[in-house]
């Protein structure tokens, strides 16, 4: 997936967790896109580790 589309996706990922009342801090964002790539299957590309708060990627703001 090119950059642009996986900024697509989050943001549209974003404004669906604000609309859901939401603060969508980093780490909403991090599980979040974690469940969208493992299991709903989108192809974004990033790698997680299970981190402090749950899962995490380090390449996820690139």
């Amino acid at each position: 997936m090119k950059h642009y589309q996986k900024a697509a996706v989050l943001l549209n990922l974003a404004n669906a967790l604000k609309e859901k009342g939401s603060w969508c801090g980093e780490t909403h964002i991090q599980k979040a896109t974690f469940f969208l790539q493992s299991m709903l299957g989108v192809g974004l590309g990033y790698e997680f580790i299970l981190y402090k708060h749950g899962p995490y990627s380090f390449n996820h703001q690139g």
